[in-house]
């Protein structure tokens, strides 16, 4: 029926079904099931939009198993109309899948998202990854911000390279599960008490001497950023930041800085040096961590 119609249809939602075994992870793939699913899209000549965002888009109650259910299918004519058309998958809250978003945007999805993991810093092979990949990597001349995070760039290939899949026991598995539901269960009543000290100390003070107050904070900032960046105080800096933060959604957190301060500080100092001589940040590098 839709084949046959002008209409410029897209079906979107969940379809309960994968197309190959790559959109699973930790649960079956069934060939005759996707082949069938294959077929529906060829036969009605639809057109199955890129997700961007994540790779998967829902994950099981236990959090162990992920699938790539939902998507955007779209006939030739919907495309003619909207010639940017893309899709993101977003942030998952109380569902246990992702919504998705179809918007008519030309949109870079950039590189694929990257996160250190704590439990590599804390195993013997990674550290001993990061020190030799960061000494045999010599400063060179030139943008000294730019260089700094080409080394950091050469980590993320080695640790990747060196990455490698590893399958539960059962064991294992029971200690997960368990452990993620205590996490949950002590987030809620975090998320709660947060919430409430939030209603009561905004009844308490509201918004009174917002502005008296951010003024002084500015002109701190100001008078700060005109002096030069000693060692001392970019320690002292990341030292005041958690460890679990990054500079940006995916890369290397306060705890990598934090370990490896001996290694890395003399390329960071140049780094944040060249920054505040030149007045200038190179293309690539995150104005976060500078």
């Amino acid at each position: 029926m839709l084949s046959n119609s002008d209409k410029a249809w897209a079906l979107c939602g969940d379809f309960n079904e994968v197309r190959e075994p790559s959109e699973r992870l930790n649960c079956e793939f069934m060939a005759s099931r996707a082949k069938r699913f294959e077929d529906f899209i060829v036969t009605n000549n639809l057109l199955d939009i890129p997700l961007g965002g994540r790779i998967y888009t829902r994950v099981s109650d236990d959090g162990l198993k992920f699938s790539k259910l939902d998507r955007s299918l779209v006939f030739e004519n919907f495309v003619s109309l909207w010639v940017n058309l893309s899709a993101v998958v977003m942030e998952r809250k109380d569902s246990d899948h992702c919504p998705i978003r179809l918007m008519d945007e030309e949109k870079n999805f950039g590189p694929k998202p990257w996160k250190i993991f704590d439990c590599w810093i804390d195993i013997n092979e990674a550290d001993q990854i990061v020190k030799n990949t960061w000494v045999s990597n010599t400063a060179a001349e030139g943008r000294k911000d730019s260089w700094f995070l080409k080394k950091l760039k050469k980590i993320k290939v080695a640790l990747e390279i060196e990455a490698e899949p590893v399958t539960l026991n059962q064991q294992e598995l029971d200690l997960w599960k368990n452990s993620r539901k205590c996490w949950l269960e002590k987030e809620k009543v975090k998320a709660g008490m947060l919430k409430q000290k939030a209603q009561i100390r905004w009844t308490l003070e509201g918004d009174e001497n917002s502005k008296f107050f951010h003024s002084i904070i500015l002109n701190k900032e100001a008078a700060e950023l005109e002096n030069k960046f000693l060692e001392s105080k970019i320690l002292e800096a990341i030292n005041d930041c958690g460890s679990t933060k990054a500079p940006s959604p995916d890369g290397f957190n306060m705890r990598f800085f934090k370990k490896y301060w001996d290694l890395i500080k003399s390329d960071l100092v140049e780094a944040i040096s060249w920054f505040w001589e030149k007045g200038e940040i190179s293309r690539g590098c995150n104005v976060s961590l500078l």
